[in-house]
C-alpha cells in the first residue's frame, strides 16, 4: 500500500520535474557584459589608453588585524597591467599605459578619482550578479557618464579600459 502511494505521487510530480530541467537549459548565462553595438563600435578604435588598477594587499593576522602590504601592491599593480596590456595588444589594438605620475602631471588627479568612483558604481550594478542571460549581458546602457567625457576631454585618452 505504501508503496503505491509513492508510486502515484511520483508519477504525479514527474512531468513538472521534467519541465523544470527542460526549461533550466534554456536560458544561456554569462559573465560578460556589453552594449548591442560593442563588436561596431570597438572597430571604430585602434588606440586603447589602460589606467592604473586599484591594487590592495593585506595581510590578516589570526586575530583579524589588517597590515597593509604597499610593496606587494605595486608589484602586482604591475602584473595586472601587463597583462592587460598583452590581452589587448592580441586583440590588433595599439596600447598606452597612463602611469599615475602621468595623471598627476596632467593634472587629472580629481577627474580620475570621479572616473573610478562612476566605474565602481557601475561596476557594482553590473556585477551584483556574476551571471546573467545572455540576452541581458549584452544589452547593456550603463555607461560611466559625466566623469568619463571629462576626463577624455581633459587628457589624451582616446579609449580606455578599467
Amino acid at each position: 500500500m505504501i508503496l503505491r502511494f509513492f508510486d502515484m505521487r511520483f508519477l504525479l510530480i514527474l512531468p513538472l520535474i521534467l519541465v523544470i530541467i527542460t526549461a533550466s537549459g534554456c536560458a544561456k548565462v554569462t559573465k560578460e557584459r556589453h552594449s548591442p553595438d560593442f563588436e561596431s563600435k570597438i572597430k571604430e578604435y585602434n588606440d586603447v589608453v589602460v589606467l592604473p588598477p586599484k591594487v590592495e594587499v593585506n595581510m590578516v593576522d589570526v586575530v583579524g588585524k589588517k597590515k597593509r602590504m604597499h610593496d606587494y601592491e605595486d608589484y602586482l599593480e604591475n602584473i595586472i597591467k601587463e597583462e592587460v596590456v598583452k590581452a589587448i595588444q592580441d586583440k590588433g589594438f595599439r596600447v598606452k599605459k597612463l602611469h599615475r605620475r602621468e595623471i598627476w602631471e596632467q593634472q587629472l588627479s580629481e577627474d580620475f578619482a570621479r572616473l573610478q568612483q562612476s566605474f565602481n558604481t557601475a561596476k557594482g550594478k553590473l556585477y551584483a550578479r556574476v551571471l546573467w542571460e545572455e540576452e541581458k549581458a549584452f544589452s547593456i546602457s550603463e555607461n560611466l557618464g559625466i566623469p568619463a567625457t571629462v576626463f577624455e576631454k581633459k587628457s589624451i585618452v582616446i579609449y580606455y579600459f578599467l
